[in-house]
């Protein structure tokens, strides 16, 4: 029988296979991503405020991919968010104690740096026994991921962002870590940075600025023309029963 060593637990033929000295659901991958010696500016040429010396109150970061991409076209299909505001991981990385749902500018892993020079730095493992920690993640290793930057602390309160990948960030897939997991390193100061508004069109001084016009996804605006058109189908109803 024929066992792919790549999954510490499966289904082969029928039969639950465990392999020996192995916990079953221990896959993990880490990504690293910081700002090396970059800084995000927002579209008037501001530095993104950090917020303060907590994490998550500073500008928007969202490490994530968008669910089409590939190293030909690294900005296709919908943005997944994977940490930050409107991702799926909401729980806490058991390593370093930070929350998936907090990641923004100023933050240096546990402590800001409100002294506004628009920097980060995090390090998360995505684990398959954490709660929270493990939703969404793409599927192949042709994905590259990629740092999506807003100009505001909340969704709401953003105007602008910008979105940056990179050929080399390609997702890793999972696995049991021996002695550590696969990891995947995300630097604004790595070579071949490639920006959504420089491939929109944009010239080139936008790299490092959130100079697109913040616009709802396509599911996100889905959902808002299904809750328009169930309200709307509300007040007919009421309207019908009035009369």
């Amino acid at each position: 029988m024929k066992i792919n060593l790549s999954k510490v637990c499966g289904v082969v033929l029928g039969l639950t296979v465990v392999l020996p000295g192995v916990a079953c659901g221990a896959a993990q991958v880490q990504v690293n991503f910081d700002s090396g010696t970059q800084a995000m500016f927002d579209q008037l040429g501001a530095l993104l405020r950090p917020g303060s010396a907590a994490d998550g109150d500073g500008a928007i970061i969202q490490l994530g991919y968008y669910d089409a991409a590939t190293v030909g076209n690294h900005f296709a299909g919908v943005w997944r968010p994977l940490t930050g505001v409107g991702s799926l991981n909401s729980g806490g990385d058991t390593g370093s104690g930070l929350s998936f749902t907090t990641t923004s500018i100023g933050d240096i892993g546990g402590g800001g740096a409100p002294d506004g020079s628009g920097i980060f730095a995090f390090s998360l493992v995505f684990d398959d026994t954490v709660a929270g920690t493990f939703n969404d993640l793409p599927g192949a290793i042709t994905t590259p991921l990629a740092l999506r930057f807003y100009n505001g602390a909340t969704s709401g309160g953003s105007t602008h962002f910008n979105v940056v990948s990179n050929d080399a960030w390609l997702w890793k897939l999972p696995a049991t870590p021996s002695p550590l997991p696969p990891t995947i390193n995300v630097s604004l100061s790595d070579p071949g940075l490639e920006w959504q508004s420089i491939v929109a069109g944009q010239s080139a001084a936008t790299a490092f600025q959130t100079s697109l016009p913040a616009v709802p996804e396509p599911r996100s605006a889905l959902l808002v023309i299904c809750g328009s058109m169930a309200l709307a189908g509300s007040r007919c109803r009421r309207a019908s029963i009035m009369h």
